[in-house]
């Protein structure tokens, strides 16, 4: 077997370490760092993928008191049948606890469809399901958070997000297939520059290694360029995963450390 090479990410994908960062959600997978500038000024989430887990979602409301917009066609009365029975299993396993049983009821109560709206819709092209210059409306002022985690469709509102960059707070995005997407990624980031800076890079360790030492998964953090908050203290490099902040997505393994070229 072929041993993977060190993870080595291309200079230009390099986060800024001189700005405020706060990680929202939990300590695990679904939770994500962001910059705590966004927070300030965020109105409105619009979040692409939600299978069973909100909890990002929640903790970026009791945080900012904002309204959130979640888009997953995937999230259907047939979807929650399939995962109570999943849940049931995992209970008599003692894999899970009895409470996941009340999960479709938090779901209801949480998109309440007035200030938390569930979308039945994938955000991708607008002729699969909806496109993001529409989820994002006449939203304006920088004053929307965005959260992909599209599961590959990221690719597809890449360029949405350059042409609506004047409503946007701040965003995260899951890339997958990073082995095989690293000028795509790349170009993007030289792409948003005007507007957007990395401000945080996280290996998600539930996905495979390349053996080029390339992840098939990754969070990425933007910030507003006009926007960021300097921390107190003298920027000191960090090596990652951060320290306080960072958390393996799936926590039975280590998380995974990398630098730049």
């Amino acid at each position: 077997m072929t041993t993977p090479s060190p993870t080595v990410f291309p200079a230009a994908w390099q986060p800024r370490q001189d700005t405020m960062l706060v990680r929202v959600g939990p300590c695990e997978d679904g939770g994500y760092v962001i910059g705590a500038a966004a927070l300030a000024r965020t109105k409105r989430l619009v979040s692409g993928g939600l299978f069973d887990d909100w909890r990002f979602e929640g903790s970026f409301q009791a945080r900012t008191n904002c309204e959130v917009d979640c888009y997953d066609a995937s999230v259907t009365a047939k979807f929650w049948v399939k995962r109570y029975y999943a849940y049931a299993r995992a209970i008599a396993a003692g894999r899970s606890k009895p409470r996941d049983l009340t999960r479709y009821f938090e779901f209801k109560k949480f998109f309440d469809g007035r200030r938390n709206r569930h979308h039945r819709a994938y955000l991708t092209y607008s002729t699969w399901g909806t496109d993001l210059r529409t989820a994002l409306g006449s939203d304006a002022g920088a004053s929307t958070f965005l959260k992909i985690d599209i599961e590959g469709s990221e690719y597809r509102v890449l360029a949405d997000i350059i042409a609506r960059q004047e409503a946007i707070s701040g965003f995260v995005i899951e890339f997958h297939d990073v082995d095989l997407h690293i000028e795509r990624i790349s170009q993007f980031i030289m792409d948003a520059a005007p507007w957007f800076y990395v401000e945080h890079l996280h290996i998600n360790n539930y996905g495979a290694m390349a053996p080029n030492g390339l992840p098939s998964a990754i969070e990425m953090s933007f910030g507003r360029v006009d926007q960021a908050i300097p921390r107190d203290c003298d920027a000191v490099p960090q090596p990652y995963p951060l320290v306080g902040l960072d958390v393996p997505n799936n926590p039975a393994a280590a998380d995974i450390a990398f630098t730049f070229a």
